[in-house]
């Protein structure tokens, strides 16, 4: 009788475990079968660039990218023209303010949109813009782009009494910067596509921010296409490139040489 009630408990204990470990995965498995349904490659949430990238994944991409300089673009609200900040020819100064630029495609066509931008100096806050095509913006993760700064290690690691390392303090790096706009909170290591069809239109870029955001211009570009690795050997052959034997060299990625967040160190 108490073998049969040991086998029991041992039995239950099973049982339990095993729906304990079915149970969390059970909304992972129908969110992933759900994204694989829609074709995104993402975990659906309720965002809306997710149905927009859908609609327009058959679209193709720019085949040559377009430079869109603050000095061709449009001034609206507290936005003002500047000529050598930090060494850029012109510039604008956003502070709630937003700069517009006329572009025409030949044909309808995806792009990446990258933003060349610096903050102010003093100021510690990210910045955030959104960007509108013809008036519009085209899904909700464009209305609110966080722009980071660049960040620092103002000195080494050091140690205090203890013998504990201490964290550096951080110094801000004031150079200008240009990114792919990106939302990383939807999960996705991909910038943020866009899609205009042929003809002439309107992009705007507005700053959100009420500290002074300077903007050098954007670019309509397309990906970055990485090459496997038969493609990149094949490419060194060509250029001529030899094997080469005994180089080594080892990068520290606790002493990054810039960074997006004071956060890391």
């Amino acid at each position: 009788m108490a073998e049969a009630v040991k086998r029991m408990k041992k039995l239950l204990c099973g049982l339990l475990s095993a729906v304990m470990m079915v149970m969390p995965c059970l909304p992972v498995s129908a969110a992933a079968a759900g994204a694989e349904a829609a074709g995104s490659g993402a975990m659906p949430t309720k965002s809306e660039y997710f149905p927009y990238y859908d609609a327009n994944a058959r679209v193709p991409f720019l085949t040559e990218s377009i430079d869109l300089p603050a000095s061709a673009g449009e001034l609206t609200g507290e936005a003002v023209a500047e000529k050598g900040h930090l060494g850029e020819e012109a510039s604008v100064c956003l502070t709630g303010g937003a700069i517009s630029w006329k572009v025409k495609l030949p044909e309808k066509a995806r792009f990446v949109v990258e933003v060349t931008y610096v903050g102010e100096e003093g100021n510690y806050t990210d910045s955030s813009v959104s960007l509108s095509l013809d008036g519009e913006v085209p899904f909700e993760e464009a209305g609110s782009v966080r722009l980071t700064r660049l960040w620092k290690d103002a000195g080494g690691i050091t140690q205090d009494s203890l013998g504990n390392d201490t964290i550096p303090e951080q110094e801000q790096v004031m150079v200008w910067n240009t990114v792919a706009l990106q939302d990383y909170a939807i999960f996705s290591a991909e910038p943020l596509y866009f899609c205009l069809d042929a003809g002439e239109h309107t992009i705007t870029l507005r700053s959100w921010s009420k500290e002074p955001l300077h903007i050098a211009g954007i670019r309509l570009t397309f990906p970055e296409e990485i090459p496997t690795d038969k493609a990149a050997m094949d490419a060194y052959k060509a250029a001529g490139y030899a094997p080469v034997a005994g180089y080594y060299n080892k990068l520290q990625a606790e002493s990054p040489a810039l960074k997006s967040t004071q956060s890391i160190y």
